[in-house]
């Protein structure tokens, strides 16, 4: 059984949950009813050419058939029977906080390479420089760099 985005391999015994592999693997997986299905918070996308067991009733309470069709399950109710891999998706809290992340260091990398004019062409057209005009330059005290 293969976890994604983890990259963890991990040899299960047939009909052994996926949480129970998971917890072989030392990978964490949300849960919060101890893997007895109440809780539907342990969904995973399992993509597997060998068959599944069928959704338990606690799975048809959490998961639309929709998702069910998309290969979504709970994780403390789905057992294998063959090669399989799982994608973990990723806590929303973290997604936001990737998110934020990700967009503060776009701004910083726009903010360090922000093309600042440092003089007048012809016809009133500025050009731009990518860098800081030097410290004699008489411009730096027309942009307030002093």
């Amino acid at each position: 059984m293969r976890f994604q985005p983890q990259r963890a391999e991990i040899a299960v015994d047939r009909g052994q949950s996926v949480m129970e592999a998971a917890k072989l693997g030392k990978i964490t997986l949300p849960h919060k009813c101890g893997g007895h299905g109440s809780c539907g918070t342990c969904k995973v996308l399992v993509e597997s050419k060998t068959d599944l067991s069928i959704p338990t009733k606690m799975e048809l309470r959490h998961l639309t058939e929709e998702k069910l069709t998309m290969g979504y399950r709970l994780a403390c109710q789905c057992s294998l029977t063959g090669p399989a891999t799982i994608t973990v998706p990723e806590e929303p809290f973290r997604r936001v906080v990737r998110e934020m992340l990700e967009l503060q260091r776009q701004e910083q990398m726009i903010q360090s390479s922000v093309l600042i004019p440092v003089a007048v062409a012809d016809e009133g057209t500025v050009e731009e420089t990518e860098t800081m005009p030097d410290d004699n330059d008489p411009s730096r005290e027309i942009w307030g760099l002093y």
